[in-house]
């Protein structure tokens, strides 16, 4: 914790309201000077907000000057932010502190929208529809948990719907068994999927870049 900069900090004119108290999250966490590295995860719950908005509230910080953001080369690639109050300048010691800190800085990733999970589902469910499968009737809150981390970690959301139309096997005409909405959110399935594990033999090696979903969302 730097004293010094939740002083300078609180006495700073150009933020207010959630951008003061993320401003204070980020002092709280730095040496006195500036350098801290909190993920996005723990600045939203110190601050009780969304991560989407620490994001957005940290890309302001960096436009005013406030605060500068590196990414970490370490294992966990946790960026690195070092605040700038009360005429700290750029060249002093603070680099020196800041292991392997990479020149770019590229944007945190974003958690993917409750539109975009919206939109997944409804083409999942027309797609159920189409192959004459269940159609699930609800994105349960359970469901739209596993379907975000299946969006933000796996991604490829648009590929699962391609694989399950050039399966037959995760349509059921292999056997009795048929592919659900739960079983396609799990992560080793979803992964597999991916993978074309499930594609029919003959598809595996073609390109279905025009298939439904494409030209629908086209």
């Amino acid at each position: 914790m730097s004293i010094r900069l939740m002083s300078q900090a609180w006495e700073d004119e150009r933020v207010r309201g959630t951008e003061l108290l993320l401003l204070l999250a980020l002092c709280d966490f730095a040496n006195d000077e500036g350098v801290c590295f909190p993920s996005v995860n723990r600045l939203a719950k110190r601050c009780r907000v969304e991560k989407r908005a620490v994001q957005r509230h940290i890309t302001t910080l960096i436009g005013k000057g406030i605060v500068r953001r590196h990414l970490n080369q370490s294992q966990y690639a946790t960026n690195i932010y070092v605040v700038s109050l009360g005429g700290v300048k750029k060249d002093t010691g603070v680099k020196a502190t800041i292991p392997a800190v990479s020149p770019q800085t590229p944007e945190p990733s974003v958690e993917p929208s409750k539109d975009k999970e919206d939109q997944w589902f409804k083409a999942y469910c027309e797609l159920m529809k189409k192959l004459k499968l269940n159609i699930p009737r609800t994105l349960s809150d359970t469901r739209r948990k596993a379907l975000r981390c299946r969006m933000r970690d796996d991604r490829n959301e648009n590929q699962i719907l391609d694989e399950i139309e050039n399966s037959d096997f995760l349509q059921g005409k292999k056997s009795d068994w048929v592919i659900s909405l739960d079983w396609v959110l799990i992560k080793r399935n979803w992964i597999r999927t991916l993978e074309r594990t499930y594609r029919n033999r003959k598809e595996k090696n073609n390109d279905h870049s025009k298939t439904w979903w494409h030209n629908a969302t086209n």
